[in-house]
């Protein structure tokens, strides 16, 4: 996000949506960019019912992870959680894969029955290999003619959209329709 402390939520707020951070911090070993961030559409989930339930900024990855209970969820899902994820491009590819496999399965074993969602920029690495149960959706260009953004889960389609005012990441709607 290149987002910072000294950056407030109003220069990047989106009208009706709700901005979650997890800013780039001196333990991630890295001085430039990182960070990442979330928009929670406020017709969708209220902020009583987004959590922040895990920040990780590592050398090898920065993880955000949120629990949402959404207005209109089928009884059968307890929640969502959604890990957006940053993979530097000179990371330690095993330990952040590490890393973030053990995120995942802890919040599996926590909340088998809730969808989850694991989306950012990998910078090249995958997750075919260590979450076997995911579906990886994004097959198209997120940045220039590469496809550096990715999106796992249990969804059914995913799609582009336009750029997010000055990013130069397209962003992705997932969605479980056909």
């Amino acid at each position: 996000t290149w987002l910072n402390n000294n950056i407030p939520d109003s220069d990047v707020d989106i009208e009706n949506y709700t901005v979650y951070r997890s800013d780039r911090t001196k333990n991630s070993g890295n001085s430039n960019g990182g960070g990442v961030c979330a928009y929670v559409n406020n017709k969708w989930c209220t902020v009583n019912n987004t959590h922040i339930i895990q920040r990780v900024c590592t050398p090898d990855l920065e993880l955000l992870s949120l629990s949402l209970r959404p207005y209109y969820i089928p009884r059968e899902f307890p929640k969502i959680n959604i890990n957006v994820v940053y993979i530097p491009p000179d990371a330690n590819r095993e330990r952040a894969t590490l890393q973030m496999t053990n995120i995942i399965n802890d919040q599996q074993e926590k909340s088998p029955d809730s969808v989850i969602l694991v989306t950012g920029d990998f910078n090249h690495h995958t997750l075919e290999k260590d979450l076997t149960n995911f579906h990886q959706y994004i097959d198209c260009p997120t940045r220039g003619i590469n496809t550096l953004d990715l999106c796992y889960g249990k969804a059914y389609t995913c799609k582009q959209l336009a750029k997010l005012r000055e990013s130069d990441h397209n962003m992705i709607h997932s969605a479980n329709s056909k």
